[in-house]
Parts: C-alpha cells; sequence; structure tokens
C-alpha cells in the first residue's frame, strides 16, 4: 500500500485542481449521465470523483445520495482500470457480494464504469457508470458508446477548468500580477459584509506612489513597471495570507486587512511603508509613499465608501507632504457624525 501513496497523493492533486468537488448540478453534466442511461438502458448512471475518503457524485440520474464512503465505491476499483471495468453481477463476485450497496439499496447487480482521466492521462479522476439492479451484460454498441460518453466528461471538465481559468486572469492586473480593481471590490464587498455580522473590524489602506511620473520620465515605462512590480512583491511578502493586495490603477494600490484593528493595522502599515522605501533607495529611486489607512469597526453603506475614506486619508498625507502613513478609525458614532454633517 505504502508504494502506491505518492501516486494516490499525485491524484487527489490532479483531481482537486479541477475545484469540482462539491459543486452544484451542471446540464452539461446532466445531459451526459442522461445519455449514460439512455444507450446503457439503466435506472442508474452516475458521474462519480474519487477523493481521499469518499466518492462523490457530480451528476447522479436513479438514486438521491450525493456521496458514499470510498471503501464500499464500486468506483474505487474502477479507476485501477485502463478501460472499461464491468461486474456482471455483484451478488455473484466476492470482492462486492457483501458490499451494503449490494445487499441494500440501491441493490446493485449490474455495474460497468469507465474512468474519467485527467488532461495528460496520468491520473483517473473518477469515472462515468451506469447500473442496473438486474445481471446483465453491455453490448458492444453501448460499451462503446460508454467510453464516448467518459471522454466527454473529461473534456468538459477541461473546458470549466479553461473558463475558470479565463475568469481568474480578468480579476488579475496583468503587470503586478496581483488582483485588479474589479476583484479588489468583490473581496472588499465580502469583507464589508461579515464586519456587519460579526462586527470584527477590518482596516482597508490606499497607497499612491510619490514622484512615479519622474521615474517614467527619467527611466522610462519599462523602469516604471519594474517599480510597480516591486511595489506589489514588497507589499504582498509582508502580510498574511489572508490580507489583499491590488493594483486599482495606474500607481495606486489598496491593502485590505481583514479583522485586523487600529492597533495591529498601524504596527502592520509602519513595517510595510519603511520596506517599500527601502526598496526604492535600494534601486536610488526617488519614489515614496503616501498611505492612508482606515480602520472600520463598522460597515459603510458600499464599498466604494470603504474605499473613498481611505483615498480621502491618503489624499491629506499627499497635501501635508507626502511619504508618510496617515490612520484614522471609523467608528458608528463617526460615521453617524459625518452624516448628520452631510445632511446639513
Amino acid at each position: 500500500m505504502a508504494a502506491t501513496e505518492p501516486k494516490e497523493a499525485a491524484r487527489l492533486t490532479a483531481l482537486r485542481a479541477y475545484d469540482i468537488l462539491d459543486t452544484g448540478p451542471e446540464k452539461s453534466f446532466d445531459d451526459l449521465t442522461s445519455l449514460a442511461s439512455h444507450v446503457c438502458e439503466t435506472p442508474i448512471a452516475l458521474i462519480s470523483l474519487v477523493d481521499s475518503d469518499r466518492q462523490w457524485f457530480k451528476s447522479k440520474i436513479g438514486v438521491e445520495f450525493s456521496q458514499t464512503s470510498r471503501d464500499i465505491a464500486f468506483c474505487s476499483h474502477a479507476i485501477e482500470q485502463p478501460d472499461l471495468f464491468v461486474v456482471r453481477d455483484a451478488t455473484q463476485d466476492k470482492r462486492f457480494a457483501e458490499n451494503p450497496m449490494v445487499v441494500a439499496e440501491p441493490q446493485i447487480r449490474f455495474y460497468a464504469a469507465m474512468p474519467v482521466f485527467s488532461s495528460d492521462g496520468e491520473h483517473a479522476l473518477g469515472t462515468l457508470c451506469v447500473i442496473d439492479r438486474e445481471p446483465r451484460d453491455l453490448d458492444e454498441k453501448q460499451a462503446e458508446a460508454l467510453r464516448a460518453l467518459a471522454r466527454q466528461v473529461q473534456a468538459q471538465l477541461e473546458l470549466r477548468l479553461s473558463l475558470r481559468r479565463e475568469k481568474e486572469l480578468a480579476r488579475i492586473d496583468p503587470l503586478t500580477s496581483v488582483p485588479n480593481r474589479r476583484a479588489f471590490y468583490e473581496v472588499l464587498q465580502r469583507e464589508r459584509h461579515r464586519l456587519q455580522r460579526t462586527t470584527r473590524p477590518l482596516t482597508l489602506a490606499y497607497v499612491d506612489l510619490d514622484n512615479f511620473k519622474e521615474v517614467n520620465d527619467n527611466f522610462g515605462h519599462k523602469a516604471g513597471d519594474s517599480v510597480l512590480m516591486t511595489v506589489a512583491s514588497v507589499m504582498a511578502g509582508g502580510l498574511r495570507k489572508a490580507d489583499v493586495v491590488a493594483r486599482l490603477g495606474g500607481d495606486e494600490f489598496a491593502i485590505l486587512l481583514p479583522e485586523t484593528n487600529a492597533e495591529a493595522a498601524q504596527q502592520v502599515m509602519t513595517k510595510l511603508h519603511l520596506r517599500l522605501l527601502a526598496s526604492m533607495a535600494q534601486n536610488g529611486l526617488p519614489v515614496t509613499f503616501s498611505i492612508g489607512a482606515v480602520t472600520f469597526t463598522v460597515a459603510l453603506e458600499s464599498p466604494e465608501d470603504l474605499l473613498q475614506k481611505a483615498d480621502e486619508l491618503m489624499y491629506f498625507v499627499k497635501l501635508h507632504g507626502k511619504s508618510n502613513v496617515r490612520f484614522e478609525t471609523v467608528s458608528e458614532a463617526s460615521a453617524r457624525d459625518a452624516a448628520v454633517l452631510r445632511r446639513k
């Protein structure tokens, strides 16, 4: 068993890369199980993905449950085969005769499955299988159809993965490889909702590069791009995994520190400011950083309102000498007072 552990670990890594476990029904997969059931004339058809300790059904016809323990899964045997795996009568097969799914519902007698492989063909992720409650077999045409449909399941997995990656790329700034404005707003909205539910503070920092135009004018845009990449790297490297760095556009960045109070935010942002200054000085560049960091203990009406507060604080730093970090806390009382002032 130990000899197969590296292979199984690689298989599970391949499976999880598709990010499909525990997702909702999708017609593209349901159509294939429906067609498999029809062509093979079976009351049950499943697209089963074999996880570490369970088999989970991405699509199912003829059963109500969505997963079973892996140790009773017929598919655990099927993924060990390179081709079609058939059990003509489970009651007559020593491997399955006492299986709970044979002696009780769904009372499996006949089982046929074709492994569904990863794109490189190295790993069986699961199966497309058909099941009957009567002993039987597949004829040649049905067997070939099941193979073809399993290849279509694989194609749908690859298409789904490709679309997900394209969507992710649309949320990433291509120069700095950090989230872009659109992606940042989505995260900020989620954290705003979390603040509403839990009342745990969040801190939002707006970062603007001082004298960045001088770099582009004196050293060229390639040097300017290098500065932006360095800034993004230094910020991302100095924060927790839960924190988010985003490029909002041009030479403006934002940092989100979830569940971070004012005291912790001051420590983090002060250290980060020094690291950013050191990275520019190391390269003899005139770039400094104006940062406004706002800790919210109450959620404002929208993500735009949150970001605007941090932007306004950053602009205050710009007007008062640049190259500094200014901190502010927005509480329920301060938000209420600001609303009163706006009405006046």
